[in-house]
């Protein structure tokens, strides 16, 4: 594929670790799985239900990289060093997902709307000593592209 990586982006709800399993094991040719978004709470562990989706045993032999969505970095800190414990190798940050009540909570593509408190969370997360790797994916701006 010339160097060039081919992930499955996360779907809620559709591309669950089932998806991911069954996927990977007849269709195959998937670099990486993006875990549909985790949102990490105050309390710092993972629910049951995080915990279907994140387990090692679950995703076992299957390329994948869990996605948390916050905006209050203390959470995102807890959440990326536990997915670490659990073995992850790298940990995404959703901000491009649309959907009405996460941008109404501030969250994914509605954090693009507040570039100051998103500086302050990601100057925060990457001085926090997480030594797994962060990707984010993002949109190009909120209201256009020159906010990129």
């Amino acid at each position: 594929m010339n160097g060039q990586l081919l992930a499955a982006a996360p779907m809620e709800g559709l591309t669950t670790a089932v998806f991911r399993r069954l996927h990977h094991q007849y269709f195959g040719g998937t670099d990486l799985y993006y875990i549909p978004f985790i949102t990490p709470t105050v309390e710092p562990k993972f629910t049951d239900r995080h915990l279907k989706e994140l387990s090692p045993e679950v995703n076992a032999g299957i390329p994948v990289v869990p996605q948390l969505l916050s905006n209050r970095s203390a959470d995102f800190i807890w959440a990326a060093k536990a997915l670490q414990d659990l073995g992850y190798k790298e940990v995404n940050l959703n901000l491009g997902c649309p959907s009405g009540t996460v941008v109404a909570k501030g969250k994914g593509s509605g954090f693009l709307r507040d570039l100051h408190a998103l500086e302050r969370f990601l100057d925060e997360i990457f001085s926090a000593g997480i030594t797994v790797p962060i990707s984010i994916k993002t949109r190009l701006g909120w209201a256009n592209t020159e906010e990129f």
